[in-house]
């Protein structure tokens, strides 16, 4: 069973009803076929089999729907420090010179700029409740300056920088999060549920639940993940 974050029911219930139309179009035309004779030992053995499924759907649908919620984000994050502990790897085995290293760094630290300067422009914009408004106006200026600054550091080592880049998101698809928890929830849950913005936002994206008592496997999932990553 391939789990994702929906319940498989509807397209079990879409195929039931499917079958239970095959079912009367056989009827019709085994009528036709045997004659008028061998009607009411048809119709006796097609209703059988349609009291079967009855019976088939009722038992499906006593049963409860498995399910259990998952922080997205949790698993996401995990997979971004495995990424980045691959490129570490990685950039360890460049041994470039101290002359090439020190120009990375300083298209590193002005990057690191360009990003806390959009921060601060869209915490301008849009100030919320749990983050302080910033104390300094950033102007689309000020960052085209820094960008310009960004793209002559980064000229002389571009070839680098873009290979980095590259491997970073190999190493970062390597792994995806619907996959691991596919493969964790298989055999043991029909639903999984993101449940990140009920941590981070107080928000949830369910809208009622019978039970408040609800499994989460975010553990399990990062587990399943450090299994597959050493």
């Amino acid at each position: 069973m391939h789990v994702k974050y929906f319940s498989s029911t509807t397209n079990q219930l879409r195929n039931t009803v499917h079958f239970m139309k095959m079912l009367c179009a056989l009827m019709v035309a085994a009528s036709l076929v045997c004659g008028c004779n061998r009607d009411s030992e048809t119709e006796a053995t097609v209703l059988k089999r349609l009291d079967e499924v009855k019976t088939q759907i009722a038992a499906q649908q006593a049963q409860p729907v498995r399910w259990a919620f998952c922080n997205k984000r949790d698993v996401e994050s995990a997979i971004y420090q495995y990424a980045g502990a691959k490129l570490e790897s990685a950039k360890a085995a460049e041994k470039n010179s101290p002359e090439t290293d020190a120009k990375i760094s300083e298209y590193e630290r002005l990057q690191s700029q360009v990003s806390q300067l959009r921060m601060q422009q869209v915490r301008t914009r849009f100030p919320s409740f749990t983050t302080p408004p910033a104390t300094e106006v950033t102007t689309n200026a000020d960052i085209a300056a820094l960008e310009s600054k960004l793209a002559e550091a980064k000229a002389p080592i571009a070839a680098i920088i873009d290979r980095r880049a590259k491997l970073y998101s190999k190493f970062r698809d390597e792994l995806k999060v619907e996959n691991l928890v596919a493969e964790y929830a298989r055999d043991r849950f029909d639903l999984v549920v993101d449940s990140s913005d009920e941590r981070y936002y107080g928000q949830s994206k369910v809208l009622f639940r019978k039970s408040t008592e609800v499994v989460d496997i975010t553990e399990g999932v990062l587990n399943l993940l450090k299994e597959k990553t050493k």
